[in-house]
C-alpha cells in the first residue's frame, strides 16, 4: 500500500506528464504527444 507521499508524488508526475501532452496538442505536435502519453504508461506499469 502506498503512502501518502508516494501517492501525491505519483499524481504530481502524472499532472505534469498531462500537462506535457496538452500542450504538445494544444502546438499541433501530435506525434510528441503520443512521444509523451506512451512515457506515461511507461512509467505507470
Amino acid at each position: 500500500m502506498p503512502t501518502d507521499m508516494q501517492y501525491k508524488d505519483g499524481l504530481r508526475k502524472d499532472k505534469f506528464l498531462n500537462d506535457l501532452v496538452i500542450e504538445a496538442i494544444k502546438n499541433g505536435d501530435t506525434k510528441k504527444a503520443l512521444e509523451y502519453l506512451d512515457l506515461f504508461w511507461v512509467i505507470k506499469i
